[in-house]
C-alpha cells in the first residue's frame, strides 16, 4: 500500500543559522527556548537539545530516505519548520523565504520522494493529520468530526520517528479502505498527487 506522509518538517542551513542567531539574541519570544535547543549549538547538552533534530530537518537525501526506504514510506511532503521565518524582519524573511522555496525546488528534482509545499493546500483546504499520535480514539474521533476524507496521515519526521506511525497506520482499527484514503489516497486527492 503507498504511504504519504503529509506534515513532514524540513530546513535550510541558511534559515538555520539565522535561528541561531535569534536564539542567541535579545529575543522576548517564547518559542526562543525550543529554537535554542534546536539551533544553538552552545545550548546542546540537555532536555530538548539532546534529541539533535537539526540533522533531520537539513536532511532530504540520507538518513531520512533511508528511513522511509525501511518502513515503507512513499512520500513526505515537506514544509518549512516552524517557525520558519516568521521571527525575521520582513525583507531576511522574504529573502530566506524565498531561498527555502528554491532549494526545495532543487531537493525534490535529486530525491523525488520527498515533494511538495504546504502552500497550495493551505490556500484551499482544512484536514486534520495525525501527526505524531498514535492513538486509536484521536483517529476515530478526528475521522467521525471532520470525515474520513479530511484525515491525512503523517508522521511529523524528524520530531518523531517514522516506526511508530508505519506501525500505528498499519494496524489501526480501520477498514482496508479507509486505510488507503488515510495512507495516500486522500493526500493524492488535495495535493493533486498522480496515483499509482
Amino acid at each position: 500500500m503507498r504511504k504519504i506522509a503529509t506534515e513532514e518538517a524540513w530546513s535550510i542551513p541558511e534559515v538555520a543559522a539565522a535561528l541561531g542567531e535569534v536564539a542567541r539574541g535579545p529575543s522576548s519570544s517564547l518559542d526562543k527556548l525550543l529554537i535554542a535547543a534546536i539551533y544553538d549549538p552552545a545550548s546542546k547538552g540537555s532536555g530538548y537539545a539532546m534529541l539533535n533534530f537539526l540533522d533531520g530537518l537539513l536532511d532530504t537525501e540520507g538518513q531520512r530516505l533511508k528511513e522511509m526506504d525501511e518502513y515503507g514510506v512513499d512520500m513526505h511532503l515537506l514544509s518549512l519548520t516552524a517557525p520558519g521565518v516568521q521571527m525575521f524582519d520582513a525583507d531576511t524573511a522574504t529573502d530566506l523565504a524565498a531561498l527555502a522555496n528554491d532549494r526545495m525546488a532543487q531537493d525534490i528534482g535529486r530525491a523525488p520522494k520527498t515533494q511538495l509545499s504546504m502552500k497550495e493546500y493551505l490556500l484551499r483546504n482544512f484536514v486534520i493529520t495525525t501527526s505524531g499520535v498514535e492513538d486509536p480514539l484521536a483517529l476515530d474521533y478526528a475521522i467521525k468530526c471532520v470525515g474520513i476524507d479530511n484525515v491525512l496521515w503523517a508522521i511529523d519526521y524528524p520530531y518523531q520517528p517514522m516506526k511508530p506511525a508505519v506501525q500505528f497506520m498499519d494496524s489501526a482499527p480501520v477498514t482496508e479502505r479507509q486505510r488507503h484514503q488515510l495512507y495516500h489516497e486522500n493526500a493524492e486527492r488535495i495535493f493533486h498527487i498522480a496515483p499509482r
